[in-house]
């Protein structure tokens, strides 16, 4: 029995000494924390997606009212990396999933809404006339005022073109052939119903009333990573990351 009541001892010291290197998330002292906690990760962590996810964590997003929401340190003290990366995975899940905009930094370290960073517009015009939502290649702007009037779309600062255009005037059978040989650098636009071709132009100006959807679309191939839009309020910028 001495000798069973000595093994159980042991086991209980080697079990408790195996816990102690445990490193978890401190909350008081989050940036050292988790340094230190990722650096200590065992070997099965994903410590790159670990620093990723943190990163986009530490940037806050921006709910549908517009609040900035800072991250949570609290709810992430005492885990530890693998408990920190699945609560980071659950975390940007649930802002893609509500369909927030993650929240940007200005250089005074302030939290700043991502929708209004580049704002051209006049003096006490104070915000867009206009929410964005983007999906794939398509842009739904939502009016937000009675009258809403949008001059030009334009994606990735002009580096990418506009993929849907609104019938112009009918092209002739020459201009087609052109165009399709590449000799024409217009863009063009079929009509099924009357089974002619017409010159593409901008679907922009376009006016929306209160809650009317107007929509613009990238050409094929582009990965839409900023959208400005200029209204009669200015020009306003977007990121998606």
């Amino acid at each position: 029995m001495y000798k069973l009541a000595r093994l159980g001892l042991f086991i209980m010291v080697i079990s408790t000494l195996s816990g102690c290197g445990e490193t978890t998330f401190d909350a008081d002292n989050h940036v050292d924390s988790f340094i230190e906690l990722a650096n200590n990760a065992p070997p099965e962590t994903d410590t790159q997606l670990l620093f990723e996810l943190w990163d986009i964590y530490l940037r806050g997003y921006v709910d549908h009212d517009g609040n900035v929401i800072e991250p949570d340190f609290a709810k992430l003290d005492g885990m530890n990396a693998e408990e920190i990366l699945q609560e980071l995975k659950n975390h940007i899940d649930f802002v893609q999933f509500e369909g927030f905009e993650m929240a940007t930094i200005d250089d005074d370290g302030n939290y700043v809404d991502p929708a209004i960073y580049g704002n051209g517009g006049s003096p006490g015009s104070g915000h867009p006339s206009v929410d964005i939502r983007l999906n794939g290649r398509t842009v739904y702007l939502t009016a937000k005022e009675d009258e809403v009037t949008v001059h030009d779309v334009v994606f990735n600062r002009g580096n990418c073109g506009h993929g849907s255009f609104k019938a112009g005037r009918e092209l002739t059978l020459k201009e087609t052939k052109m165009v399709d040989l590449g000799k024409l650098d217009i863009n063009m636009v079929y009509n099924p119903v009357t089974e002619t071709f017409h010159e593409g132009v901008s679907l922009f100006p376009a006016s929306a009333k209160f809650g009317q959807k107007l929509t613009a679309k990238a050409e094929p191939g582009c990965n839409i990573i900023e959208v400005s839009v200029t209204d009669d309020n200015g020009t306003w910028t977007w990121e998606f990351q």
